[in-house]
């Protein structure tokens, strides 16, 4: 079966089977078969409260957020299983990448609290309850206290950009990130009114 046949039955698919042939167009970046693929999908027609696409994407800002984190709990964990196996030579590698890894999680973690209480959500109680559900999430926030006790300060983080000959202007920040989200949902807000 050709291309021209197979797009004269789009209609004739089902929607998993058009889902699976619009996820490989858009994966190379066949326009003209994702657009044919839309036109020939049938269509919903709904109505949403304003609050709806503001929601939808706090919820993707708390799970890429979430992502983040557990992703520094895992390397922190692992550079503290790398910390008890290396030589003198390495372990100040080692060291300040578990610090730095601290860091960039208390970042990450008081960031988006501090942008919940301004937007009036509760980071923490999203949090919770995929811990009932997920342990990596529970692991996480058990080494919460821990991974905040041995993080680097913002000085520490300038001296390592500096050793390193980074520029100390890309530093990540409880302020930088905090005002990254800030804009992401000023910018949402502002797309739906």
């Amino acid at each position: 079966m050709n291309l021209k046949s197979i797009r004269k039955n789009y209609d004739a698919l089902t929607m998993r089977e058009r889902y699976s042939l619009f996820w490989k167009a858009i994966m190379r970046n066949d326009e003209s078969e994702t657009d044919a693929i839309i036109s020939a999908s049938p269509k919903l027609n709904f109505r949403i409260a304003d609050i709806a696409k503001f929601a939808d994407d706090i919820l993707t800002l708390h799970l890429l957020n979430l992502i983040e984190r557990l992703n520094y709990s895992a390397m922190f964990n692992s550079f503290i299983e790398l910390s008890q196996t290396k030589n003198e030579q390495d372990i100040e590698n080692v060291i300040n990448n578990l610090l730095l890894t601290g860091y960039l999680y208390r970042i990450e973690t008081d960031a988006w609290k501090a942008v919940g209480d301004e937007f009036g959500f509760d980071v923490e109680v999203f949090r919770e309850r995929l811990s009932n559900e997920y342990f990596a999430v529970e692991l996480m926030q058990s080494n919460d206290a821990l991974m905040r006790e041995f993080s680097f300060q913002d000085e520490g983080v300038k001296k390592i950009m500096k050793e390193k000959k980074l520029n100390p202007a890309q530093m990540k920040t409880l302020e930088s990130q905090t005002q990254k989200y800030r804009e992401i949902l000023i910018t949402s807000e502002n797309r739906v009114t």
